[in-house]
């Protein structure tokens, strides 16, 4: 009778752990792909500063993982955006805009301040 008792304990113990885990991950946000973000800005871009300030208000950076890549100034992270454009199906031919997301885990785009900010108002709340 007493390992009846343990073993119905350790199976509600267990489906209550399976529960606990469900119900987070449930309310992860969509599209959290918290290490395969980069936000390619450049420099004295002003809506790329819209952005940031949207960023640092709701203190997103301390919700989600952003790498940040300055694209103005160094030409390697130019390269990176636009091997992320291509694989979005954009064209780089009369250019590339920036504030310029890519969520490497769903291999998603976002251009400019709306959409970018958009996607990170996820984790605002």
């Amino acid at each position: 009778m007493q390992n009846k008792k343990g073993l119905i304990l350790a199976i509600i113990g267990l489906l209550l752990v399976v529960g606990v885990i469900f119900i987070f991950k449930q309310n992860r946000p969509v599209g959290n792909t918290a290490d395969n973000l980069i936000l390619f800005y450049g420099n004295g871009c002003p809506h790329c500063e819209k952005v940031d300030a949207y960023l640092e208000a709701n203190k997103i950076a301390e919700k989600v993982k952003i790498e940040k890549l300055e694209v103005f100034e160094n030409q390697n992270n130019a390269k990176l955006m636009a091997e992320k454009y291509t694989a979005c199906g954009l064209s780089t031919v009369s250019g590339m805009g920036v504030p310029f997301l890519w969520d490497g885990g769903n291999k998603k785009c976002y251009s400019g301040d709306e959409e970018t900010i958009n996607f990170f108002s996820q984790w605002a709340k």
